[in-house]
């Protein structure tokens, strides 16, 4: 099994959500389940592992920032409300300075 870790952090701490996306920034969408997530760090990061096929996976780790979608199900959210071992589809713009989470959608399992 071959296992890929994307993670971004601190980097981070500038930019906002809202910030408009430059040329090279790529908005990317992972469906996974959550391994960690840390409300009480300023932003927040959450962290999804996902399937890449039958034998891959690779792991996400994002920086929540105010603004972003935090839904369960329809019902709107706060990163306070995410647990490990739920299951979402996390998206999220992929830039030079890391990774940033546009929107998390938590699924019933």
């Amino acid at each position: 099994m071959s296992l890929s870790y994307v993670i971004a952090g601190a980097s981070l701490l500038g930019h906002s959500v809202d910030t408009p996306l430059a040329a090279e920034d790529v908005v990317r969408q992972v469906r996974g389940v959550v391994e960690a997530v840390n409300a009480m760090d300023i932003p927040s990061v959450i962290v999804v592992r996902s399937r890449l096929g039958s034998k891959d996976e690779v792991v996400i780790g994002a920086v929540i920032k105010e603004g972003a979608s935090m839904l369960r199900g329809n019902k709107r959210i706060g990163v306070k409300q995410i647990r490990t071992g739920d299951h979402v589809t996390l998206t999220y713009v992929k830039s030079r300075e890391g990774l940033v989470a546009r929107s998390i959608t938590i699924h019933s399992k």
